[in-house]
């Protein structure tokens, strides 16, 4: 059930602060974005809402923003495409504020390999808005990302860490894929 108190805006086409994937993009260099739009497409490969990214097989490094009314069907679509070996890892951008919800419960505590909450809270842009400067829109709630990796944990839980996502651009905008979670790099 969506409590819709959670939600300022009805717009469910957030844009992913850019400096914020650059770096995550540079660490696990993303080859699809399923749940996206033309116009915040974060990937050279992604998924349009009418081409409904739930019900299109995933492949490669995935970066998931999904919107955030249907985080829970995202994370259970995450799941199946890494069992089926559709693609090698799953790199999530949600709200924290959920963690009662079944979704997380049987989803991330289950399967993530990490879970990054993140600080400060999160700027978002409209990507609509066609001005050149376009405005930034603070969260009303925090952020996490979390990581699914295609093999099983070797921990029971997930690694749960506060990441400042400043230091993240700013610290980790260099490093490449096999500095984490022991994944190869194509380069």
């Amino acid at each position: 059930m969506i409590n819709e108190g959670w939600f300022t805006s009805k717009l469910q086409e957030w844009e992913t602060p850019q400096d914020l994937f650059n770096a995550l993009d540079s660490i696990f260099q993303f080859t699809l974005d399923p749940c996206a739009s033309p116009i915040n497409a974060k990937c050279e490969k992604y998924f349009t809402k009418e081409q409904d990214g739930l019900k299109q097989k995933w492949f490669g490094r995935v970066f998931v923003n999904p919107p955030f009314r249907d985080v829970g069907k995202w994370f259970e679509k995450t799941i199946k495409e890494l069992r089926k070996k559709n693609c090698e890892l799953v790199i999530t951008l949600t709200p924290s504020r959920s963690t009662e919800a079944k979704y997380y419960q049987e989803y991330v505590l289950g399967f993530a390999h990490e879970i990054w909450l993140l600080t400060p809270r999160l700027h978002y842009t409209n990507p609509f808005d066609e001005s050149k400067h376009r405005k930034k829109h603070s969260c009303v709630f925090g952020s996490m990302i979390c990581l699914f990796k295609q093999e099983d944990r070797s921990l029971e839980y997930p690694i749960v860490k506060g990441v400042d996502w400043r230091e993240l651009v700013k610290d980790h905008s260099n490093q490449k894929l096999t500095d984490f979670l022991g994944v190869e790099s194509e380069t």
